[in-house]
């Protein structure tokens, strides 16, 4: 019993791992993460890349991520963190393009309401 329930834990902890990491650029590039054929869609980005860990709405928390609700930091850390992670957060230089870390960076701003409304 005990047994099973460690590779039970373990394939969890597999799943989760991998579902955080990036992909393929090329599969990345394909439709659904842009509204056109040059801009970015961020919701889409979000949701195929994100979501995982960060959640719908900025605030799972899943393997140590931020709270995006509560954050704070400035669009150019945030940009930073995107471009290369931290802690177990994947960098995504190599994944993403510039344009794209933008649009995200962008977007997650909007999970926090205090800092929509002032601007920042």
């Amino acid at each position: 019993m005990r047994h099973t329930a460690l590779l039970l834990l373990f394939s969890i902890c597999v799943y989760i791992c991998s579902s955080c990491g990036g992909s393929d650029r090329n599969e990345q590039l394909i439709g659904s993460d842009y509204h056109d054929d040059s801009t970015p869609n961020p919701e889409k980005i979000w949701k195929s890349k994100c979501i995982s860990c960060h959640g719908l709405r900025g605030n799972l928390g899943a393997n140590g991520a931020s709270n995006l609700q509560e954050a704070t930091s400035s669009l150019d850390y945030r940009v930073q963190i995107i471009t290369n992670g931290k802690g177990v957060m994947t960098p995504w230089k190599d994944l993403l393009s510039e344009e794209e870390i933008l649009a995200i960076a962008e977007y997650t701003l909007s999970f926090n309401p205090d800092l929509e409304s002032n601007g920042k």
